[in-house]
Protein backbone atom coordinates (compact mmCIF):
# COMPACT_ATOMS: atom_id res chain seq x y z
CA UNK A 1 0.00 0.00 0.00
CA UNK A 2 1.45 3.46 -1.14
CA UNK A 3 1.95 6.14 1.61
CA UNK A 4 -0.31 8.45 1.42
CA UNK A 5 1.84 11.05 -0.38
CA UNK A 6 3.35 8.70 -2.29
CA UNK A 7 6.08 10.07 -4.95
CA UNK A 8 6.43 7.73 -8.04
CA UNK A 9 9.50 6.40 -8.49
CA UNK A 10 12.46 5.92 -6.34
CA UNK A 11 16.09 7.01 -6.35
CA UNK A 12 16.49 8.66 -10.14
CA UNK A 13 17.37 5.94 -13.16
CA UNK A 14 20.41 7.46 -14.74
CA UNK A 15 19.44 9.41 -17.91
CA UNK A 16 21.34 8.71 -20.94
CA UNK A 17 22.25 11.48 -22.99
CA UNK A 18 23.58 11.95 -26.53
CA UNK A 19 25.73 14.90 -28.11
CA UNK A 20 25.94 15.22 -32.22
CA UNK A 21 28.17 17.64 -33.76
CA UNK A 22 29.90 17.79 -36.79
CA UNK A 23 33.62 18.89 -38.20
CA UNK A 24 34.59 22.27 -37.82
CA UNK A 25 37.53 24.46 -38.19
CA UNK A 26 37.31 25.69 -34.83
CA UNK A 27 40.13 25.08 -32.62
CA UNK A 28 37.60 23.73 -30.07
CA UNK A 29 37.06 20.62 -32.59
CA UNK A 30 39.97 19.10 -31.99
CA UNK A 31 39.89 19.68 -28.22
CA UNK A 32 36.37 17.85 -28.54
CA UNK A 33 37.80 15.13 -30.40
CA UNK A 34 40.45 14.39 -28.05
CA UNK A 35 37.94 14.42 -25.29
CA UNK A 36 35.55 11.94 -27.19
CA UNK A 37 38.33 9.94 -28.66
CA UNK A 38 38.52 6.12 -26.75
CA UNK A 39 34.84 6.37 -25.25
CA UNK A 40 33.34 3.84 -26.88
CA UNK A 41 30.14 4.79 -27.87
CA UNK A 42 31.70 7.85 -29.78
CA UNK A 43 31.31 7.32 -33.24
CA UNK A 44 31.61 9.15 -36.43
CA UNK A 45 30.21 8.83 -39.52
CA UNK A 46 30.54 10.42 -43.06
CA UNK A 47 34.06 10.79 -44.53
CA UNK A 48 35.88 14.85 -44.87
CA UNK A 49 34.41 18.15 -44.13
CA UNK A 50 30.88 16.15 -44.51
CA UNK A 51 31.72 13.98 -41.18
CA UNK A 52 28.89 13.75 -37.84
CA UNK A 53 30.04 12.57 -34.58
CA UNK A 54 28.06 11.30 -31.78
CA UNK A 55 28.71 10.28 -27.98
CA UNK A 56 26.23 8.53 -25.89
CA UNK A 57 27.15 8.87 -22.39
CA UNK A 58 24.96 8.32 -18.65
CA UNK A 59 24.23 11.68 -16.56
CA UNK A 60 26.64 10.19 -14.21
CA UNK A 61 29.59 11.23 -16.79
CA UNK A 62 28.48 14.75 -16.10
CA UNK A 63 31.92 15.70 -16.29
CA UNK A 64 32.66 15.01 -20.13
CA UNK A 65 29.01 16.14 -20.72
CA UNK A 66 29.20 18.97 -19.97
CA UNK A 67 32.70 20.17 -21.18
CA UNK A 68 31.93 18.79 -24.60
CA UNK A 69 28.67 20.92 -24.23
CA UNK A 70 31.37 23.91 -23.96
CA UNK A 71 33.40 23.29 -26.98
CA UNK A 72 30.52 22.39 -29.25
CA UNK A 73 27.40 23.75 -27.65
CA UNK A 74 27.34 26.89 -29.82
CA UNK A 75 27.47 25.10 -33.13
CA UNK A 76 24.66 25.12 -35.80
CA UNK A 77 25.64 20.91 -36.02
CA UNK A 78 24.93 20.68 -32.48
CA UNK A 79 22.48 18.61 -30.74
CA UNK A 80 21.04 16.76 -27.60
CA UNK A 81 19.11 14.16 -26.62
CA UNK A 82 18.36 13.21 -23.65
CA UNK A 83 16.49 9.67 -22.69
CA UNK A 84 15.84 10.23 -26.67
CA UNK A 85 13.92 13.04 -26.36
CA UNK A 86 15.15 16.35 -27.95
CA UNK A 87 16.22 18.62 -25.49
CA UNK A 88 18.38 21.99 -25.63
CA UNK A 89 21.89 22.78 -24.27
CA UNK A 90 20.75 24.14 -21.42
CA UNK A 91 18.59 21.45 -20.23
CA UNK A 92 22.09 19.85 -18.50
CA UNK A 93 22.24 23.22 -16.46
CA UNK A 94 19.12 23.82 -15.35
CA UNK A 95 17.57 19.92 -14.74
CA UNK A 96 20.05 19.22 -11.79
CA UNK A 97 23.23 18.38 -13.91
CA UNK A 98 25.19 20.96 -13.57
CA UNK A 99 24.43 20.65 -9.22
CA UNK A 100 25.09 17.22 -9.87
CA UNK A 101 28.71 17.83 -11.45
CA UNK A 102 29.14 20.25 -8.41
CA UNK A 103 28.28 17.38 -5.99
CA UNK A 104 30.95 15.12 -7.50
CA UNK A 105 33.43 17.73 -7.12
CA UNK A 106 33.04 18.64 -3.58
CA UNK A 107 35.12 17.18 -0.85
CA UNK A 108 32.09 15.68 0.90
CA UNK A 109 29.47 14.60 -2.04
CA UNK A 110 26.82 13.69 0.60
CA UNK A 111 26.72 16.95 2.77
CA UNK A 112 27.23 19.02 -0.52
CA UNK A 113 23.38 17.44 -1.14
CA UNK A 114 22.13 18.12 2.58
CA UNK A 115 23.80 21.92 2.45
CA UNK A 116 26.83 23.87 3.37
CA UNK A 117 25.26 26.92 4.91
CA UNK A 118 22.40 27.78 6.64
CA UNK A 119 20.40 28.61 3.40
CA UNK A 120 20.50 25.08 2.31
CA UNK A 121 20.48 23.12 5.11
CA UNK A 122 17.76 20.74 4.21
CA UNK A 123 15.96 17.67 5.30
CA UNK A 124 15.59 16.24 2.19
CA UNK A 125 18.77 15.26 0.67
CA UNK A 126 18.42 17.64 -2.29
CA UNK A 127 19.30 21.48 -1.86
CA UNK A 128 17.87 22.84 -5.22
CA UNK A 129 14.93 21.41 -4.05
CA UNK A 130 14.44 24.92 -2.31
CA UNK A 131 13.25 23.92 0.72
CA UNK A 132 15.60 24.61 3.30
CA UNK A 133 15.38 24.68 7.33
CA UNK A 134 13.60 27.83 7.89
CA UNK A 135 14.67 28.69 11.94
CA UNK A 136 12.05 31.56 11.43
CA UNK A 137 8.91 28.82 10.82
CA UNK A 138 8.63 30.42 7.43
CA UNK A 139 8.48 28.97 4.17
CA UNK A 140 7.40 25.62 3.85
CA UNK A 141 7.22 24.88 7.87
CA UNK A 142 4.59 27.38 7.55
CA UNK A 143 2.43 25.25 5.43
CA UNK A 144 -0.05 24.42 8.23
CA UNK A 145 -2.33 25.90 10.63
CA UNK A 146 -2.45 27.12 14.20
CA UNK A 147 -5.46 25.87 15.91
CA UNK A 148 -7.55 27.25 19.04
CA UNK A 149 -5.64 24.76 21.42
CA UNK A 150 -1.82 25.96 20.59
CA UNK A 151 -1.41 22.87 18.12
CA UNK A 152 -0.14 23.26 14.65
CA UNK A 153 -1.39 21.07 11.76
CA UNK A 154 0.86 20.62 9.31
CA UNK A 155 -1.15 20.82 5.85
CA UNK A 156 1.21 17.93 4.33
CA UNK A 157 -0.77 17.71 0.79
CA UNK A 158 0.48 21.24 0.10
CA UNK A 159 4.40 19.85 1.21
CA UNK A 160 4.33 17.17 -1.14
CA UNK A 161 2.72 19.15 -3.93
CA UNK A 162 5.47 21.46 -3.27
CA UNK A 163 8.12 18.95 -3.12
CA UNK A 164 6.71 16.86 -6.66
CA UNK A 165 7.25 20.54 -8.37
CA UNK A 166 10.53 21.01 -7.05
CA UNK A 167 12.09 17.37 -7.90
CA UNK A 168 10.62 17.79 -11.59
CA UNK A 169 13.31 20.48 -12.15
CA UNK A 170 15.71 18.28 -10.67
CA UNK A 171 14.75 14.97 -12.64
CA UNK A 172 18.08 14.78 -14.63
CA UNK A 173 20.25 14.36 -10.79
CA UNK A 174 20.90 10.37 -10.37
CA UNK A 175 21.13 10.37 -6.68
CA UNK A 176 17.69 12.32 -5.76
CA UNK A 177 16.68 9.46 -3.89
CA UNK A 178 12.48 9.88 -3.69
CA UNK A 179 12.18 7.61 -1.81
CA UNK A 180 14.23 8.84 1.35
CA UNK A 181 12.55 12.36 0.04
CA UNK A 182 8.93 10.28 1.03
CA UNK A 183 10.06 9.06 3.99
CA UNK A 184 11.40 12.35 5.24
CA UNK A 185 7.55 13.60 5.11
CA UNK A 186 6.12 10.59 6.03
CA UNK A 187 8.57 11.18 9.48
CA UNK A 188 7.27 14.65 10.16
CA UNK A 189 4.30 15.14 12.67
CA UNK A 190 1.07 15.30 11.60
CA UNK A 191 0.05 17.37 14.50
CA UNK A 192 2.48 19.39 16.51
CA UNK A 193 2.23 20.80 20.38
CA UNK A 194 5.49 22.65 21.06
CA UNK A 195 4.48 22.53 24.69
CA UNK A 196 5.22 18.70 24.74
CA UNK A 197 7.45 18.48 21.95
CA UNK A 198 10.75 19.97 22.25
CA UNK A 199 11.45 19.24 18.54
CA UNK A 200 9.48 22.92 17.79
CA UNK A 201 8.97 26.28 19.61
CA UNK A 202 6.57 28.83 18.84
CA UNK A 203 7.11 31.78 16.78
CA UNK A 204 5.78 35.15 17.52
CA UNK A 205 3.39 36.98 15.83
CA UNK A 206 1.61 40.25 16.42
CA UNK A 207 1.40 41.89 19.63
CA UNK A 208 -1.93 41.84 21.49
CA UNK A 209 -2.76 44.67 22.52
CA UNK A 210 -3.79 43.64 26.13
CA UNK A 211 -0.84 43.35 28.25
CA UNK A 212 1.76 43.93 25.53
CA UNK A 213 2.66 40.32 24.89
CA UNK A 214 2.65 38.45 21.33
CA UNK A 215 0.32 35.76 20.20
CA UNK A 216 1.75 32.56 18.24
CA UNK A 217 1.78 33.18 14.92
CA UNK A 218 2.76 29.13 13.81
CA UNK A 219 5.72 26.64 15.07
CA UNK A 220 9.52 26.93 14.03
CA UNK A 221 12.13 24.01 14.53
CA UNK A 222 14.74 24.38 17.25
CA UNK A 223 17.48 24.08 15.30
CA UNK A 224 19.80 21.58 17.69
CA UNK A 225 16.90 18.79 17.08
CA UNK A 226 15.90 18.98 13.53
CA UNK A 227 18.21 16.89 12.29
CA UNK A 228 16.40 14.16 13.87
CA UNK A 229 14.11 14.16 11.14
CA UNK A 230 17.04 13.21 8.60
CA UNK A 231 16.17 9.60 6.91
CA UNK A 232 19.31 7.09 6.22
CA UNK A 233 22.53 6.49 7.39
CA UNK A 234 24.19 9.69 6.70
CA UNK A 235 23.93 12.37 9.39
CA UNK A 236 24.85 16.08 7.93
CA UNK A 237 26.91 18.38 9.66
CA UNK A 238 24.67 21.82 10.40
CA UNK A 239 26.21 24.76 12.22
CA UNK A 240 23.94 26.85 13.49
CA UNK A 241 25.54 29.05 15.37
CA UNK A 242 27.06 32.49 15.01
CA UNK A 243 30.52 33.35 16.38
CA UNK A 244 31.20 36.81 18.40
CA UNK A 245 34.39 36.79 18.29
CA UNK A 246 34.32 39.55 21.20
CA UNK A 247 32.87 36.71 23.98
CA UNK A 248 34.62 33.67 22.05
CA UNK A 249 30.75 32.73 22.77
CA UNK A 250 28.44 31.26 20.67
CA UNK A 251 24.56 32.07 20.03
CA UNK A 252 21.99 29.52 18.70
CA UNK A 253 20.57 31.46 15.69
CA UNK A 254 16.62 31.68 16.11
CA UNK A 255 17.09 31.38 20.06
CA UNK A 256 16.26 35.22 20.79
CA UNK A 257 13.10 34.39 19.50
CA UNK A 258 12.19 32.04 22.05
CA UNK A 259 12.84 34.24 24.93
CA UNK A 260 10.25 36.29 26.85
CA UNK A 261 10.93 39.52 28.91
CA UNK A 262 12.28 37.85 32.27
CA UNK A 263 13.19 34.19 30.96
CA UNK A 264 16.37 32.36 30.88
CA UNK A 265 17.34 30.83 28.21
CA UNK A 266 16.81 27.14 28.02
CA UNK A 267 20.01 25.39 29.51
CA UNK A 268 19.02 21.71 27.94
CA UNK A 269 18.93 23.08 24.34
CA UNK A 270 22.31 25.03 24.74
CA UNK A 271 21.58 28.34 24.37
CA UNK A 272 23.97 31.33 25.44
CA UNK A 273 22.95 34.85 25.96
CA UNK A 274 25.88 36.97 24.86
CA UNK A 275 24.52 40.23 25.99
CA UNK A 276 20.72 40.46 27.24
CA UNK A 277 20.71 44.31 26.75
CA UNK A 278 22.32 44.04 23.19
CA UNK A 279 19.68 41.44 22.34
CA UNK A 280 17.19 43.59 23.23
CA UNK A 281 18.20 46.74 21.59
CA UNK A 282 18.18 44.59 17.97
CA UNK A 283 15.04 43.09 18.94
CA UNK A 284 13.72 46.82 18.66
CA UNK A 285 15.01 47.65 15.25
CA UNK A 286 18.75 48.91 16.26
CA UNK A 287 21.47 48.14 14.68
CA UNK A 288 23.08 44.87 15.59
CA UNK A 289 26.77 44.62 16.85
CA UNK A 290 29.67 43.89 14.30
CA UNK A 291 32.69 43.04 16.94
CA UNK A 292 34.78 41.40 14.15
CA UNK A 293 35.08 44.25 11.78
CA UNK A 294 37.91 46.09 11.54
CA UNK A 295 36.52 49.20 11.99
CA UNK A 296 35.18 48.05 15.54
CA UNK A 297 38.64 46.95 17.04
CA UNK A 298 40.50 48.98 19.68
CA UNK A 299 43.10 49.37 17.37
CA UNK A 300 41.31 51.16 14.85
CA UNK A 301 39.51 53.53 17.36
CA UNK A 302 42.73 54.44 18.93
CA UNK A 303 43.57 55.39 15.72
CA UNK A 304 40.41 57.73 14.44
CA UNK A 305 41.17 59.12 17.71
CA UNK A 306 44.54 60.02 17.36
CA UNK A 307 43.74 61.44 13.45
CA UNK A 308 40.87 63.77 14.72
CA UNK A 309 43.32 65.11 17.19
CA UNK A 310 46.47 65.73 14.72
CA UNK A 311 43.68 67.66 12.37
CA UNK A 312 42.09 69.30 15.11
CA UNK A 313 45.50 70.74 16.36
CA UNK A 314 46.30 71.58 12.76
CA UNK A 315 43.75 73.59 12.21
CA UNK A 316 44.24 75.65 15.38
CA UNK A 317 47.74 76.32 14.42
CA UNK A 318 46.33 77.60 11.34
CA UNK A 319 44.25 79.70 13.09
CA UNK A 320 47.26 81.18 15.39
CA UNK A 321 48.80 82.21 12.16
CA UNK A 322 51.85 79.33 13.27
CA UNK A 323 51.51 77.58 9.51
CA UNK A 324 52.37 80.75 7.14
CA UNK A 325 48.56 80.22 4.77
Amino acid sequence: MKPKHAFEGSLATAARVRIYFAYSQSLAYREAMELCRGIPSFISTGDGNEVVHSLDLSITDIAVLMRLSELVGGWKSFRITIDGGEARRDDLIRLGGECYSKRQASENPEQYCFGNNRLEYNLWGCRRLDMPIDEAGHDWMAYGSLDAQGVWHFDKPRISQALESAMAGCRLCPVLDRARVQKTLDGLPETVDPRRDEHWRYRGGARTQEGGGSRNAGIAPVAARIAEYVVGDYRPKWDFTRDWRDSKTEIYLGAVDRWSPGEAPDGDRKTVVIDREEVVKSRAGAARPQPGRPENEPWARWSRAVAVALCMGALCMLGLGVFPV
